[in-house]
């Protein structure tokens, strides 16, 4: 239908609007990361991924994303705009309601202790 076709192509086109230039997007991104579509709220946590601090409160609002993929999108553009994110939230994170998400968070702590490579 085309109610469900209009959000999965905007997600495409807005990702690669956003990257080239977050700023002049966050009102859109502020709407879109509250869509009804977890497509559409992941592309958006997605396309901000490289957007320094710009888009913190978006994803920051992510972590509670009620969607696991959206949520676990969120995390990782958070842990690499946010520096000591990661650090900071790790064993909560290997705490999420998701499996997979727990799962991840899980081998992600254990691998980088082993390495001695600090958390993102």
């Amino acid at each position: 239908p085309r109610s469900v076709l209009l959000p999965l192509a905007l997600d495409e086109w807005l990702a690669d609007h956003v990257r080239k230039d977050p700023s002049h997007y966050l009102g859109l991104l502020t709407a879109l990361a509250k869509s009804n579509y977890p497509s559409v709220r992941w592309q958006v946590y997605a396309s901000l991924e490289g957007a320094s601090r710009i888009g913190i409160d978006i994803l920051e609002s992510g972590l509670s994303d009620p969607d696991a993929y959206a949520r676990r999108r969120a995390i990782l553009a958070l842990a690499k705009a946010k520096p000591g994110f990661m650090s900071r939230k790790i064993d909560e994170l290997c705490r999420d309601p998701d499996p997979d998400n727990r799962l991840i968070f899980t081998k992600l702590r254990d691998e980088l202790s082993k390495t001695n490579v600090p958390l993102i």
